[in-house]
């Protein structure tokens, strides 16, 4: 969560200028989300892709010395699901930030 953070933080200082530009041609706030937050909710997906059966394989194997109840579908989607609001949370406070911001300020220190 903290290199998702940090990753969209770096992402939105980078792209102030663009995001400025965007908002004096008329963008408006829901574009600025769908900008930044739809790689993130790509990379989202494909973590979750590879770590699910990675994970799954860990708690097999462990079973013989760690008892897992691998097969109900609540060991794995609860985590899933608060990691994905943390992140949605995250990823949605820093957009807000930047579109929120002032372009002209943008632009001026530019």
């Amino acid at each position: 969560i903290l290199g998702i953070y940090h990753s969209i933080q770096i992402d939105t200082e980078r792209r102030q200028k663009e995001v400025a530009i965007r908002k004096v041609n008329g963008a408006h706030i829901s574009d600025i989300y769908w900008l930044f937050g739809k790689s993130y909710v790509m990379l989202y997906l494909v973590a979750m892709m590879l770590a699910v059966p990675i994970c799954l394989f860990l708690m097999i194997m462990a079973d013989s010395m760690i008892k897992f109840d691998y097969r109900h579908p609540m060991l794995w989607s609860i985590p899933m699901l608060v990691a994905a609001m943390v992140i949605l949370l995250t990823i949605s406070w820093r957009i807000y930030r930047i579109a929120r911001i002032n372009p002209a300020e943008i632009i001026k220190n530019e």
